[in-house]
């Protein structure tokens, strides 16, 4: 993969703007039944088998010991990807957001994770191991398209038995919104929320996680991930072109809302600069080399047995 990966000079501050207001608005669709619309999800899925995408990531954190300004950073990143969690990957850091530029690059071939770690160019380690889950990139883009952590979007909604229970519209498109059944977790309880959009090919335009602590009746939205300027390819695939996800830090008091009413502890805008759906690939593809010289830890799980 060559380097640098070209960056866009959209304002970081204008895309947050747009995202942030997104001008949507409950209506009285009728629902669709769950099985067609599940059946919808699950051609999108198999519509999109493998892609490559460049993006660049703007990231927003709190500092480690939770206190003072976000710390702003911006990563770009270039990866290839099949469906079952093949990849490869290569990421830089902006020396122009913030102070020196990481680099950071791995694969998975479907059996072993190897990963490379360095700054300004300079490789300076690796590891191997096993579980595709340990991948240092910033974010498996596959979560902004078909998946949530690694799991098919499909696979999620029917473990969990998450229901259509409303619809929604986005820039005029109405989007049909799976809700999940409450979880609770240490006396909190959880909700997810999936606003998927069969006008585009039943892409996924939104995902919401909500919690309230009972007795309190009100929800509270703690994260969010949107997807938006959705555009096709090929005859079928409908792909973002940006996103935006925040994550806030909400406690038992706060008054009932969305994000934007709590404090933010880490946002993500994201610009899709590229994206070929499903390229040709094949097992060498996904084969990596390690540069002689550095340091290897061997984290595979057998080993540690």
């Amino acid at each position: 993969m060559d380097l640098p990966i070209p960056m866009s000079r959209i304002s970081f501050c204008l895309i947050l703007l747009a995202l942030c207001c997104v001008p949507g608005v409950a209506e009285e669709t009728e629902l669709m039944d769950r099985d067609e619309l599940l059946k919808g999800i699950q051609a999108y899925e198999k519509n999109l088998q493998a892609f490559t995408v460049e993006m660049q990531i703007d990231k927003e954190v709190l500092p480690p010991e939770g206190q003072g300004d976000l710390e702003k950073s911006r990563i770009n990143l270039k990866a290839t990807s099949d469906f079952d969690g093949r990849f490869i990957f290569i990421e830089q850091g902006d020396p122009s957001i913030a102070e020196g530029r990481p680099l950071r690059a791995g694969t998975f071939d479907g059996k072993t994770l190897s990963q490379i770690i360095g700054q300004n160019d300079m490789i300076e380690r690796g590891s191997i191991g096993n579980n595709p889950l340990d991948a240092i990139w910033e974010i498996d883009p596959r979560n902004y398209v078909t998946h949530i952590a690694g799991i098919p979007l499909s696979k999620q909604i029917i473990e969990s038995n998450a229901q259509v229970v409303r619809t929604w519209t986005y820039n005029g498109h109405p989007c049909q919104v799976f809700e999940t059944p409450v979880t609770t977790k240490d006396g909190v309880e959880y909700k997810e929320a999936y606003f998927i959009m069969p006008t585009q090919g039943f892409a996924t335009l939104m995902r919401t996680y909500s919690k309230r602590f009972p007795p309190d009746p009100g929800w509270m939205e703690y994260s969010r991930l949107l997807t938006n300027n959705h555009r096709v390819y090929g005859n079928s695939v409908w792909l973002p072109q940006n996103s935006f996800y925040v994550l806030c830090n909400v406690k038992q008091g706060y008054p009932p809302g969305v994000f934007d009413k709590y404090p933010i502890t880490e946002k993500r805008v994201v610009q899709f600069l590229t994206w070929i759906p499903n390229p040709k690939v094949q097992q060498s593809d996904f084969q990596f080399d390690f540069p002689a010289g550095i340091e290897i830890e061997d984290q595979r799980q057998e080993k540690q047995d």
